[in-house]
């Protein structure tokens, strides 16, 4: 960089910011503690930034993803759903109250079910009576979710298990 005269120059080979900070200090001697961005006083935009900053809005496939990950995005995804759910449904049955029970659906060949309602009494008892009948009848985590694999509307193991 030159300055008025086209008198001085600076190079680096280390960064922007390097440089923009020498541009600096040779414009403004007196003025030791002050600092610039390269990036921002160049107006650098490389496109390997760029493709960084998409990279880390891209979701991970499902089958990479923890079991607490998957969970929080069923969650996400309910709270979508039963959101949009409520606003279209005012739309379509005006001041009729749409109550959402319920949702099944499937990702990759995994499936998802949802439950909107809160759990009663009955539905305690309910619960309780199955986790009976599973120690009473020695039936193993894993068949129990063998039969859960088959028929969706049964509780599933963690249902069982809070």
């Amino acid at each position: 960089m030159y300055d008025i005269n086209f008198a001085k120059e600076v190079q680096s080979d280390m960064s922007l910011t390097a440089v923009a900070n020498m541009v600096l200090k040779k414009l403004f001697p007196n003025n030791e503690k002050s600092l610039i961005s390269g990036v921002h006083l160049f107006g650098i935009h490389l496109t390997i930034l760029k493709q960084t900053r998409e990279s880390y809005n891209q979701l991970k496939p499902l089958e990479f993803c923890s079991k607490s990950t998957v969970n929080k995005r069923q969650h996400k995804f309910g709270e979508k759903l039963k959101e949009q759910i409520q606003l279209k449904g005012e739309k379509i049955y005006g001041k009729d109250q749409v109550i959402l029970k319920n949702i099944s659906y499937s990702v990759n060949h995994m499936n998802f079910q949802i439950d909107y309602c809160q759990k009663d009494n009955e539905e305690i008892k309910k619960l309780t009576s199955l986790v009976r009948a599973v120690d009473q009848n020695h039936i193993s985590r894993e068949g129990y979710r063998a039969i859960t694999a088959i028929d969706p509307n049964l509780e599933r193991e963690w249902a069982l298990s809070n």
